[in-house]
């Protein structure tokens, strides 16, 4: 039998599950999406003065496009999103700000891996979604 995957095992957790329980609640609440934002931001900024802002580029990258789209759902400016794909959006960002996880945070090199893991599938998962919102946010910039 071949092993899972850290993606797979992820999925699979009851940190994952009990992430995935809060999404519900948190995503019908604006200032509970306006905080976890805020929650996300933080830990980012955080891991890249700990990581280096060039390795933790390209990720911290991919978190402020989600941040970014919670946001513009939470204010009510974007609503585009499909209700499964903004819920699987808010139940990993809560996984990413929970500092005990299937690979707690606090171990050195290697805790935030499968936060990492987790938010790569979720761009494979809903790149049509995230590419649609990528869109609306740039043509609302330029109209500004």
């Amino acid at each position: 039998m071949a092993a899972k995957s850290l993606v797979e095992r992820v999925l699979g957790s009851i940190f994952f599950r009990k992430a995935m329980g809060k999404a519900g609640r948190t995503a019908t609440k604006a200032v509970s999406l306006f905080a976890l934002v805020e929650a996300v931001f933080s830990k980012t900024n955080q891991e890249a003065e700990k990581q280096g802002k060039g390795k933790w580029a390209v990720v911290a990258d991919k978190f402020a496009l989600l941040g970014r789209l919670v946001k513009a759902y939470a204010a009510g400016d974007y609503r585009a999103i499909p209700w499964q794909s903004l819920l699987s959006i808010v139940g990993v960002l809560i996984y990413f700000v929970s500092p005990l996880d299937f690979i707690p945070d606090f171990l050195p090199l290697i805790g935030l891996a499968d936060d990492v893991a987790l938010t790569l599938w979720l761009f494979n998962s809903l790149s049509k979604d995230l590419d649609a919102f990528a869109v609306w946010e740039k043509d609302r910039m330029f109209r500004v």
